[in-house]
């Protein structure tokens, strides 16, 4: 199984076109908005030297239920990943 893991803010426009091409793919994800959390989401940034909105995660689960994750980065990296699939 494959999934998407999102942390966004939920009025930034680029966050809002990265879901938005996780739907129209109809690729499975969940999100965190910390639209209200930002001394969370300054923290989360700091611990993966990521400084902007979306950050997103290809999660991988085997059938033995063991994960591999992979930043993939923000919505311009996000739209290259599926480029790059096709």
């Amino acid at each position: 199984m494959k999934y998407y893991n999102l942390i966004v803010k939920g009025h930034c426009p680029y966050c809002i076109e990265a879901i938005s091409i996780l739907e129209q793919r109809q690729e499975q994800f969940i999100y965190t908005d910390m639209e209200n959390c930002e001394s969370m989401l300054k923290q989360t940034q700091d611990d993966i030297n990521y400084n902007t909105v979306p950050m997103i995660w290809q999660v991988m689960v085997d059938i033995d239920g063991d994960q591999s994750v992979r930043f993939i980065g923000g919505c311009d990296a996000l739209k290259e990943h599926f480029e790059t699939q096709e």
